[in-house]
């Protein structure tokens, strides 16, 4: 899939043969995308993302109003950019195999872009590159927050925990353009990626609780305390099993005290 501008030529015949019925019973036409992706008029500004299977009649092909009647005719219509994010939604349904990271991190901005009110659907499924060069979901990966305790990326390196980072390289152009804070805001409230240890995972508690109980228990303990809304409405739904093996982790914390003691 990739973006492609047809010529003047490949916009008359691209119009003039995938022409077909639409039915045996009625006369109506229209086109036939199902070979060369949607087709739509070259009248976008904004830079679509390189996977998004998107054929835009060249500009100049458009100049020519009798083009143009022919072209509106056929269906072919303008490319608005909510038509853009539902196909780059629809790109991340599933895993896909062979796609470069810049293609992926490209889609995310173009998403976060957005305003909520040309698009509202949810960008939960989308896939994120993460430090490692895996692709994940945001559920999945963290990002460090200038809001929580401490850099959750300080004990990434670890791999008992089981924290994921999401690619520098997020972050580094939502510096460069501006809107570092605002992009972290949208990841953690849009694709649930996380700034403070996951506790609970799938049904079970997770790798992230195990180690922060016995390596980093100041830090979770501040964390419980000041994210306990997040929490809390993270557990909500747990079962009884699983919180009562949080319950007992917690409880069998060894916390430093003043005079050196645990």
């Amino acid at each position: 899939m990739a973006l492609h501008r047809c010529t003047n030529i490949d916009a008359e015949w691209y119009s003039c043969s995938h022409i077909h019925p639409k039915s045996n019973s009625t006369p109506r036409w229209k086109l036939g995308f199902t070979q060369t992706g949607n087709l739509f008029l070259d009248n976008t500004t904004e830079d679509i993302p390189t996977d998004i299977d998107v054929n835009l009649v060249d500009a100049r092909a458009c100049e020519n109003q009798n083009r143009m009647q022919f072209f509106r005719w056929l269906g072919i219509g303008s490319c608005d950019r909510a038509q853009v994010c539902q196909m780059i939604v629809e790109l991340h349904s599933t895993f896909r195999t062979g796609r470069t990271a810049e293609s992926i991190i490209s889609e995310a901005f173009y998403l976060f872009k957005t305003p909520w009110t040309v698009f509202n659907s949810p960008v939960l499924n989308l896939w994120l590159v993460c430090s490692s060069l895996t692709s994940k979901r945001g559920q999945d990966v963290y990002v460090d927050s200038p809001e929580t305790h401490f850099p959750i990326s300080r004990y990434s390196a670890n791999p008992a925990t089981g924290i994921e980072m999401i690619d520098s390289r997020y972050l580094q152009r939502a510096r460069a353009e501006g809107n570092e804070l605002a992009f972290i805001k949208w990841l953690l409230e849009k694709l649930y990626v996380w700034s403070i240890p996951r506790l609970t995972k799938n049904g079970q508690t997770t790798p992230e609780l195990d180690f922060f109980t016995t390596a980093a228990v100041p830090e979770l303990l501040l964390t419980l305390r000041d994210f306990w809304s997040n929490y809390f409405t993270d557990l909500r739904g747990a079962s009884r099993p699983v919180e009562a093996a949080l319950t007992s982790k917690l409880s069998r914390m060894q916390v430093p005290c003043t005079d050196g003691i645990s």
